[in-house]
């Protein structure tokens, strides 16, 4: 943090309108973060993962991001060490291919959510007018699926 002293504030400062989908994703993972954040801890977490994503546009933004920089707000760590603690765990700690590794997944959750607009319109609308994200429960599945498959073709 010392090392690149102002660099957290300069990608803070550069808060284009740019990767709006990006912030869409963000401010929603936020908003479910913790029902006793106060509106400036929202801010802060946003600026943080938003930040992140900036500085590493090939790992992305992943939902749960916001646990993780959650739990060291938590911990009574200021801004700019969240947003420096989140890079070291994610830069350094997981491998890149964990990110790239599961870009089937969510083209196969995109598939699925597409067939069920098709299949079930008013299921779909019901979703989105009650603002709930089908990825928390089709992630997870899909990595399910997927591991079931695979550890069933090693047998």
């Amino acid at each position: 943090m010392n090392r690149y002293d102002g660099y957290y504030l300069s990608l803070t400062a550069a808060f284009a309108g740019h990767l709006g989908e990006f912030e869409r994703l963000i401010w929603l993972d936020v908003e479910r973060t913790s029902p006793f954040l106060s509106s400036d801890q929202k801010n802060i977490l946003h600026r943080v993962l938003f930040c992140f994503v900036k500085r590493n546009m090939e790992i992305s933004y992943c939902q749960g991001m916001n646990f993780i920089a959650h739990y060291f707000m938590l911990q009574g760590f200021s801004e700019e060490e969240i947003f420096w603690i989140l890079c070291f765990v994610l830069e350094q700690s997981v491998s890149l291919s964990y990110y790239i590794n599961l870009i089937p997944v969510y083209v196969d959750v995109e598939l699925m959510v597409e067939m069920m607009r098709e299949l079930h319109p008013a299921f779909m609308q019901h979703v989105s007018q009650r603002s709930l994200d089908l990825n928390f429960i089709l992630v997870p599945l899909m990595v399910t699926l997927l591991s079931n498959i695979k550890n069933r073709q090693a047998s």
